[in-house]
């Protein structure tokens, strides 16, 4: 439900919204489509998390921003997160998210899908 308001709210901001069911289907658009950030949920469903999610697509995109978010921790450490990263707890407001995609794209030209 979260995702969704945050997705519509980046929408109706003008962006391309990817969204993922999981960190698989997420990996795959990440390698078929070109993303201007990652924002994940640390606790994602099945298979991985989305610390592991942001490492590897990092590892692909060195320069990719990554945002986290989680209603279930009080935050990430230096060692877990991706460098250069943002963690926003849940809740938060959709124009909260909306805010802070476009402070960090402002400054890539190019058209922005998140």
């Amino acid at each position: 439900m979260v995702c969704e308001l945050a997705a519509e709210a980046l929408h109706d901001e003008g962006y391309r919204v990817l969204t993922a069911a999981d960190a698989l289907e997420a990996e795959q658009i990440l390698s078929h489509e070109r993303v201007d950030l990652l924002f994940t949920d640390i606790d994602l469903a099945r298979n991985t998390n989305g610390l592991t999610l942001a490492h590897r697509a990092r590892c692909q995109r060195p320069d990719l921003p990554v945002v986290y978010t989680s209603g279930g921790c009080g935050g990430l450490s230096e060692s877990e997160a991706v460098c250069d990263s943002v963690f926003v707890p849940k809740p938060y407001l959709p124009s909260d998210i909306v805010a802070l995609t476009n402070d960090i794209l402002r400054r890539a030209p190019s058209p922005h899908h998140v």
